[in-house]
């Protein structure tokens, strides 16, 4: 199964891709692999920076968003990028760690992402897998 895709025949001015995780976690670490791998080369990050992360919503599909809002937070006021995680889901709250490094000069940037949209934003459950439909404001 794949961890995501780039679909670039349903927005224009937007980033749309489509996400797929065995569980929720991982519906999670892949969406954070989309989120950098639109930014920069992600096998060119190391694992310099370590920093925790805990979120807590009243469903799923928020926890999503707030977690992929909180990588361009983090992106733009500490200019770090991240290139896994180690999480832990439950029921709505996840506390974990996010493991990336520094945006540098030597670290290419193809795509900067202002903005996770409402648009088209989705979470379902299949019947094994979560899918994510993400639209990014570039």
């Amino acid at each position: 199964m794949k961890k995501w895709f780039l679909d670039e025949n349903k927005s224009i001015a937007d980033i749309m891709v489509v996400v797929y995780g065995q569980d929720k976690e991982k519906l999670l670490k892949n969406s954070l692999l989309a989120f950098t791998s639109i930014i920069t080369d992600i096998k060119k990050l190391k694992s310099k920076y370590k920093i925790k992360i805990k979120i807590k919503e009243s469903s799923f599909p928020k926890l999503l968003f707030n977690f992929v809002e909180q990588l361009i937070y983090l992106k733009d006021s500490q200019n770090i990028l991240f290139k896994e995680a180690k999480l832990r889901l439950l029921k709505n709250h996840l506390i974990g760690q996010l493991i990336g490094d520094k945006i540098s000069l030597t670290l290419p940037i193809k795509t900067d992402i202002k903005a996770l949209t409402y648009h088209s934003f989705l979470v379902k459950k299949a019947k094994n897998y979560y899918r994510a439909k993400l639209v990014f404001d570039v």
